[in-house]
């Protein structure tokens, strides 16, 4: 199954909302993954995030290559974010397992 987490300002998940839009999360659609579903928003929920920002630098500063790098920022503003997020279940030999990754664009 795949969910957009939304996270707030100051890291905080504030909802896990079901994907619908892809072919490869149609699986936590279906009413007999409803559990998994609970499970992953219940989880979610629960972690926490190092806040995005949104970086101010000062005219004729350089900017650092990576852009999640506001080294030298005048300004760090935090800002909610969305991000997307699929969930693989598997049963083997009666081991469970749920491994997570991005999804991709």
């Amino acid at each position: 199954m795949c969910a957009h987490v939304i996270v707030t300002a100051d890291g905080a998940v504030q909802r896990v909302d079901p994907m619908s839009d892809r072919d490869e999360c149609a699986a936590g659609l279906l009413p007999d993954n409803a559990d998994l579903v609970q499970a992953v928003s219940t989880t979610v929920l629960q972690w926490r995030f190092v806040p995005a920002a949104m970086c101010t630098f000062a005219p004729g500063v350089a900017q650092p290559a990576a852009l999640d790098d506001c080294t030298g920022a005048d300004r760090q503003d935090p800002v909610p974010v969305t991000l997307s997020f699929a969930f693989t279940f598997e049963v083997r030999q009666g081991k469970v397992s749920v491994r997570t990754g991005k999804v991709a664009r």
